[in-house]
């Protein structure tokens, strides 16, 4: 475990377990597996991922500017900005962590006209 996350991709072999008569349990060798284990994780440089989502953002033209610095500080890449005649659609990849309030925000934000739909798109590294 990562953080408290549990890990994935992982494959791990023993190869040899010394048994030595009297001195050998099976829990001790259950220590011994995740003492190794620890070692082996913390030598690997283990990366958190989280979840990445596609964020489509509807505003009218006079809020887009709230639209694109909400997503922004809520650390999201923005990829596009479509002109739908009076309305703008404001599309970005964000960190699914960060988005929690966002509803609200966008909401107080732009006076109730601006909506939002969210997608999961990937796993990604912290900070992608």
């Amino acid at each position: 475990m990562l953080r408290g996350y549990p890990v994935q991709d992982l494959k791990l072999r023993v190869l040899d377990i010394p048994r030595r008569e009297g001195e050998s349990s099976p829990a001790g060798y259950r220590m011994a597996a995740a003492m190794a284990l620890k070692s082996v994780l913390s030598a690997a440089s283990p990366m958190l991922l989280e979840p990445i989502m596609w964020v489509e953002a509807s505003a009218p033209d006079a809020f887009v500017g709230e639209v694109i610095g909400l997503l922004s500080a809520k650390g999201a890449k923005i990829e596009n900005i479509i002109d739908k005649g009076g309305t703008k659609l404001v599309q970005a990849f964000a960190p699914l962590g960060q988005l929690f309030g966002f509803s609200t925000q966008l909401r107080s934000s732009t006076q109730g006209r601006a909506s939002f739909v969210l997608k999961f798109d990937r796993f990604d590294t912290l900070g992608a």
